[in-house]
């Protein structure tokens, strides 16, 4: 399956969890130390893609 790419929109980011790593991680090369998260309204239960940052995105960026 190929990674829904990241969607940009008036400040929004919307994708899934591998394009945002290879977002993060393009950022993170041009010297962005901090993001911040806004959770909007999900389809799915917020559990779930709290849980799937934590188990799949953050651990890419651990130091």
């Amino acid at each position: 399956m190929l990674p829904r790419p990241v969607e940009i929109r008036d400040a929004t980011l919307r994708g899934g969890r591998r394009a945002l790593i290879e977002h993060w991680k393009r950022q993170r090369d041009e010297g962005v130390n901090h993001v911040m998260l806004h959770m909007k309204p999900l389809q799915r239960p917020f559990e779930d893609a709290i849980d799937e940052l934590a188990n799949h995105v953050l651990p890419e960026f651990a130091t």
